[in-house]
């Protein structure tokens, strides 16, 4: 008998129909869209530990715990609150 392969990339039916139903949430996909565009938006270029550091103002409004992150999340949410953007709210 032959074996199946052990690559994850080959779906067997069961998985393949998981991975359409896990996918085809149209708030699911506009998820990761929207992950996508923002992550590291408006980034300084340097580590949060550097931003921290430094004292950078961020820093007094984000705290000093994911600063890059927190203000890429709200500079994304203020964008999409735009009116140019009321399609996708």
């Amino acid at each position: 008998t032959a074996s199946k392969s052990s690559s994850s990339s080959s779906l067997t039916p069961r998985t393949a129909h998981q991975h359409n139903q896990t996918y085809s949430d149209i708030f699911a996909k506009f998820a990761f869209v929207f992950a996508g565009f923002i992550h590291d938006v408006d980034h300084q270029g340097v580590p949060n530990a550097r931003l921290v550091e430094e004292d950078d103002p961020i820093c007094n409004t984000y705290g000093r715990i994911s600063v890059a992150e927190k203000h890429s999340i709200k500079v994304a949410f203020r964008t999409l609150n735009e009116s140019d953007y009321d399609e996708f709210r």
